[in-house]
């Protein structure tokens, strides 16, 4: 682990320059809360977070549902200082939100920055005819065609991460180790980045792990945790965001470190030669001459796109998968009986002759978004339309929501991926099973992959949903054939915690610790 370029005692000078930077924020919110539709809401219980750390923590989804139960499907939540924020349960207003509004409502200034400080402009931090510009031109990197070829790059790279483990087990001469598999995975998934969108190979699984995957390794100590709150709440305002001095103090080093990795390649002969002769990577795709609309400045920050994206978010999402499939031996075993009748898989057999493997990974990604809320900020006025007409606190039923320009809005991903309302009684349990039958009604009203907002919805949903997916699956193809998982204790350690994007932890270890045994497979 890296050393940091800081000690706790400044974590308390960070505090003292937000309260006092926290002054410029004030007036512009209230401007805005005393105009639009009056809506009800908890009331505000913390006077410094609101519950802006309430949502950052595993506690997140027992709140929203007992809002949801008292307030109804649009509730105002009070945030930093005085500020609030509306949330969204609501799957219409949610679809005018992302899907059929979206250019009205952007991400936070300070947000986007940030990611603009750490990645340069590129599809993330973008907005209008730029992002839509940035996503044409890597849509082709992620056809159909691609993503079959990336299959068998992931499958050899699972396989060597594998044999590591099987090697393992020879030299301690045991039938079953214990296995931290979030190392593993979070390597797997860097190389799988290298080879599907770089064509170079970083050989993470094997130990060379490159310096930006060990500074996003560091997001995830308890001593960032102060970071990680302020980044996500205060740094919402950009005044303050360019004042504190932890602004620079990750954000510059790791964008070094990518945009190191993303000019070597740039200008690596290979990747060059692979565009010309229209060899399939996510790289060579952006790079073709013929097709070049970005400068080099903005395919760099499209690969450090890649490299934040692609890694973290994938790897986050993995440690879920086999959370559960470990948690649940009856589905492994259905699972495993699927994937035998495959000795040497093909992309194409993943994609269409595995249907137990594609409702695991569906129900995998419906309960763990990597990414469990996101807040947007609206540009002008709005009247956002609800599925049902609301009761304000001042008693007046009312169709839609008034939302003033500036105002925030919040929609909770994996709240309305558990919704109770929208996929049934058991929505919080894990049951592939769900996804061979009929979906409730309420679920196939929501928009987005398989009616889940994980990828969200609309123009600015997840450009590489297709790559993770295809990702996820090679890799449980290739460790739960002939491999028993199972948990450490019982599981019910396993906890979320959140880094860039929430991944599966135990409590008290940094990582997901399983137990592994080779199983006898003709």
């Amino acid at each position: 682990m890296l050393d940091m370029p800081w000690s706790f005692p400044m974590y308390d000078v960070m505090v003292l320059s937000a309260l006092a930077l926290g002054a410029v924020v004030l007036y512009r919110r209230r401007s805005t809360k005393s105009r639009g539709t009056d809506i009800p809401g908890p009331k505000r219980e913390d006077w410094l977070w609101g519950y802006s750390r309430v949502l950052l923590t595993a506690k997140r989804w027992d709140y929203i549902s007992t809002w949801q139960k008292e307030y109804g499907s649009v509730l105002r939540i009070p945030t930093v200082l005085t500020g609030s924020s509306t949330m969204f349960l609501d799957v219409k207003a949610i679809h005018y939100i992302v899907s059929t509004h979206s250019d009205n409502f952007q991400r936070p200034e300070a947000g986007r920055k940030m990611l603009k400080r750490m990645l340069g402009g590129g599809i993330l931090t973008s907005e209008g005819e730029d992002h839509k510009r940035f996503r044409r031109t890597m849509s082709p990197g992620f056809s159909a065609a691609s993503i079959r070829y990336f299959t068998s790059l992931f499958l050899d790279i699972a396989q060597k991460a594998k044999n590591h483990w099987l090697d393992q087990m020879d030299l301690e001469g045991k039938e079953e180790v214990t296995i931290n598999v979030e190392p593993w995975l979070s390597d797997m998934s860097f190389d799988s980045m290298g080879e599907a969108g770089f064509s170079h190979s970083f050989n993470a699984v094997d130990g060379s792990k490159p310096l930006v995957a060990q500074l996003f390794d560091s997001f995830g100590g308890a001593r960032l945790l102060l970071f990680r709150r302020m980044l996500f709440v205060f740094l919402r305002d950009a005044a303050i965001f360019r004042w504190l001095p932890i602004a620079g103090l990750l954000t510059d080093r790791t964008r070094e470190a990518m945009t190191e990795i993303a000019r070597n390649v740039m200008h690596d002969e290979g990747a060059l030669q692979d565009a010309k002769e229209g060899r399939r990577s996510l790289v060579a795709s952006i790079l073709k001459e013929e097709d070049r609309k970005l400068s080099e400045s903005e395919v760099v920050a499209q690969m450090n796109t890649l490299i934040l994206a692609a890694y973290l978010t994938t790897s986050h999402a993995l440690t879920w998968c086999f959370h559960e499939l470990s948690s649940h031996p009856t589905v492994q075993t259905k699972l495993r009986a699927e994937l035998q009748r495959f000795p040497n898989p093909t992309a194409l057999q993943i994609e269409n002759e595995m249907p137990y493997l594609d409702v695991i990974v569906k129900e995998c990604l419906r309960l763990h978004p990597t990414i469990p809320v996101v807040r947007r900020v609206a540009m002008a006025d709005a009247f956002i339309p609800l599925s049902a007409p609301i009761l304000t606190r001042d008693g007046q039923i009312v169709p839609s929501i008034h939302l003033p320009a500036g105002a925030e809005l919040t929609i909770p991903i994996e709240p309305m991926n558990r919704s109770t309302l929208i996929w049934g009684a058991d929505a919080e349990d894990f049951r592939p099973e769900r996804w061979l039958a009929p979906l409730p009604e309420g679920a196939q009203e929501v928009g987005g992959w398989n009616h889940t907002l994980t990828f969200l919805d609309g123009p600015r949903n997840c450009i590489g949903r297709n790559f993770a997916v295809a990702e996820i699956k090679a890799i449980l193809v290739t460790f739960f054939r002939d491999l028993s998982i199972q948990p450490w204790k019982d599981g019910t350690d396993v906890k979320p915690e959140l880094a860039f994007f929430v991944r599966a932890r135990n409590e008290g270890v940094k990582g997901l610790i399983l137990r592994v045994r080779k199983l006898d497979v003709e």
